[in-house]
Formats: structure tokens, C-alpha cells, sequence
């Protein structure tokens, strides 16, 4: 949802700097710095992983951490993958995605 209205603002941004690069060629900065901005929000959903736990490779471990999530009203454990060096909080007892 946020992703979506920042893209819809970046949008609108590299529009108005386009109109305003039109009127007075001199502009044209700020039409470069709302391409930039553009063009890293749209690579972003292209190149950024998330939570996409299978993606990442490697191989992931349980850890002998536990805490208890009092956001989520549960005992969390913490997976680990080496080759990554991501962390991963999971419900106690579930696996992530993509582990066996």
C-alpha cells in the first residue's frame, strides 16, 4: 500500500518536473533528481527480496533464541541462514518457507 502511494507521488513528481523542464529548459534538474527517484522505486520492486524466504539460497538453522512476541501474543524463534546472514523471527514450532 505504501509502495503504491509512493510510486503514485514519484509519478506525479517526475510529471510535474517534465511539464516545468518544458516550460523553462533550466529546470531540467529537477526533472533528473524525479527520474533518479523514479527509477530507484521502480528498480526497488524489481531487485529487493522482502520476505521471500526460499529465494534467498543458503541453508536456514534454528538458533536457541526464543523471546516472547507480546505484539503477536507468541513465542518467537529465530532462524538463521549463514550464507545470507539474514534472520528470520517465526512463530515457535513453524518453519519459514522453503525450510524442511
Amino acid at each position: 500500500m505504501l509502495r503504491v502511494a509512493v510510486l503514485i507521488a514519484a509519478i506525479a513528481l517526475f510529471a510535474g518536473a517534465g511539464m516545468m523542464t518544458a516550460v523553462d529548459v533550466h529546470a531540467w534538474p529537477a526533472l533528473l533528481a524525479a527520474g533518479l527517484l523514479l527509477t530507484g522505486i521502480i528498480g526497488e520492486r524489481f531487485f529487493y527480496r522482502g520476505n521471500n524466504l526460499g529465494a534467498s539460497g543458503g541453508t536456514w538453522r534454528v538458533t536457541p533464541e526464543r523471546f516472547h512476541d507480546e505484539e503477536r501474543g507468541c513465542l518467537v524463534t529465530v532462524w538463521y541462514n549463514a550464507t545470507t546472514g539474514e534472520r528470520r523471527y517465526v512463530e515457535d514450532g513453524e518453519a519459514p518457507p522453503g525450510v524442511r
